[in-house]
């Protein structure tokens, strides 16, 4: 597929990208062979291809996505699953130091899996970190954000996680969570929208 360079060295250089925008990007220009290569490789490549020093943000939102693409541990293991959700929401990983992620983070890396890649049923252990984490921000079972409690059911329902996706942009009583994901889901549409041809990329492998 011919991508307009233009447009893929600026979200390629732009620390603010998100990850499915990037996965999309490298997708298109490099195939599924882009999730064997290592990092060093993957930055050559895209400076030799764009021009462009892809900044550690972009590096580190490539190298979630791509743990996430090719095995379950953002499913079974806390240890993957919390520093995928900093990444992607703010580039920076903390695999080094543990920074517990919020209801937010949790909430839109949710919903960015979901435009990625099917579902797996979460471990018990990823699913104790979910409720700890939402409740120390005030939730309960009565009002924990919809987009996560696909995540929470006994058995995965990934028609229910899509449900909820499609009634963030109906719900007239938003809290500040969907209201943030609502934000970001229409980012991601910007950035698709910025770069031709790329809307017609399947992304789920």
């Amino acid at each position: 597929m011919i991508l307009d360079h233009a447009s893929v060295r600026e979200a390629l250089n732009n620390s603010e990208s998100s990850a499915t925008l990037i996965h999309a990007i490298l997708r298109a220009k490099y195939g599924d062979d882009i999730y064997d290569w290592d990092p060093l490789t993957i930055y050559l490549e895209v400076k030799a291809d764009f021009d462009v020093d892809m900044p550690d943000a972009v590096i580190n939102k490539w190298s979630a996505m791509q743990i996430l693409m090719t095995s379950d541990a953002f499913f079974k293991r806390v240890d993957a699953f919390v520093p995928i959700c900093n990444t992607f929401n703010g580039g920076e990983p903390f695999f080094a130091a543990f920074d517990p992620a919020t209801t937010e983070e949790i909430a839109w890396t949710l919903a960015e899996v979901g435009l990625n890649r099917e579902y797996m049923p979460f471990s018990y252990a990823i699913k104790k970190y979910i409720k700890i984490a939402v409740a120390q921000d005030g939730y309960d079972e009565a009002n924990t954000p919809e987009t996560i409690l696909p995540a929470l059911e006994s058995r995965l329902n990934p028609r229910a996680l899509k449900g909820a996706l499609e009634g963030i942009s109906t719900n007239s009583n938003k809290d500040n969570v969907e209201l943030y994901i609502d934000e970001k889901l229409k980012d991601i549409v910007r950035e698709f929208e910025s770069i031709p041809n790329l809307d017609k990329v399947s992304l789920n492998a």
